[in-house]
């Protein structure tokens, strides 16, 4: 599966995983009839392995804690034909997935079989320099169930699947869930976290335009809005979900953690209703950033 998507939009479609594979009588009945009607669309989560990325000392990229990854096929890799490269959620790469493993999933990813998502369950220990333990979430057709199965379980791995007891423990389900432990929060409250943001740059500073580009009078609104406009060009506050915690800086969706700043997220989308005088607004910012006296928005 190619990671090219932006990562916290990634993350945030967790929450539409079909986590329930249909049932065996389910599975037969489709692949009877797989051959006279056209295949669904809708993938359905098969069950996850618990297997290791390697390789960690050869790339820069890092893992900081529970934390979504990208799992990319390389074909093209010069050492590994059946390649399959891990990205943190910064899209920097840490290693590879094992070669036993690769070489059983590569060909299914290829025939677009199955699709792969992964996520590091806990946060890596200091000794460990060379390996990390990952979930790999696999996702596959309802009429191809049985075939990803055979040859998973042809292939030596071992397929954790809502048959057994374990499924319960898939980072699938543990992401979504509720943690009241410091080490990372749950959806509810980073969605709850995102309104107080809002809600404490909700009055917005008012801003007159330059009065000898701009002959009209802006209303209350407008200039509000303009205020607004002005300071998203300027600001270098951190990016949405970013927090500052004992000198490095935590992403509180993916729990990555950084010690250099993420650079800040300028610009917006100004959508207010029509009628309302978007254009005099908008040419009052032109007028602003090129004739007026740019001021500090941090």
């Amino acid at each position: 599966m190619e990671f090219e998507e932006d990562p916290v939009g990634f993350f945030m479609s967790l929450d539409c995983w079909p986590l329930s594979p249909p049932t065996q009588d389910e599975d037969d009945n489709n692949e009877d009839s797989s051959s006279s009607s056209q295949s669904s669309s809708e993938t359905f989560m098969i069950g996850f392995l618990i297997v290791n990325i390697v390789g960690l000392q050869h790339y820069s990229g890092t893992i900081s804690g529970r934390e979504m990854v990208g799992l990319v096929r390389e074909p093209l890799n010069p050492f590994d034909e059946n390649a399959i490269k891990v990205l943190n959620t910064r899209t920097i790469q840490v290693g590879h997935i094992e070669r036993s493993v690769a070489r059983v999933l590569a060909p299914l990813i290829d025939q677009n079989l199955i699709s792969v998502e992964g996520i590091v369950p806990n946060t890596p220990g200091r000794g460990n320099r060379y390996k990390i333990p990952v979930q790999i979430h696999i996702f596959a057709h309802q009429e191809a169930f049985s075939r990803v199965k055979s040859e998973i379980l042809r292939g030596g791995l071992q397929l954790i699947s809502n048959e057994d007891a374990s499924f319960t423990l898939s980072e699938s389900v543990v992401v979504k869930e509720k943690r009241s432990i410091k080490d990372g929060k749950s959806l509810d409250d980073i969605f709850k976290l995102v309104d107080e943001n809002v809600s404490k740059k909700s009055a917005m500073e008012a801003l007159e335009p330059p009065k000898d580009v701009i002959k009209s009078e802006l209303f209350l609104h407008q200039k509000e809005g303009l205020g607004w406009l002005v300071h998203r060009e300027n600001s270098c506050e951190l990016p949405p979900f970013w927090e500052e915690k004992d000198g490095a800086y935590v992403n509180v969706l993916t729990n990555y953690q950084t010690q250099m700043r993420p650079e800040p997220m300028r610009g917006g989308i100004f959508a207010d209703d029509m009628g309302l005088g978007k254009t005099l607004t908008l040419l009052s910012l032109i007028a602003f950033d090129k004739f007026g006296a740019i001021r500090s928005f941090n």
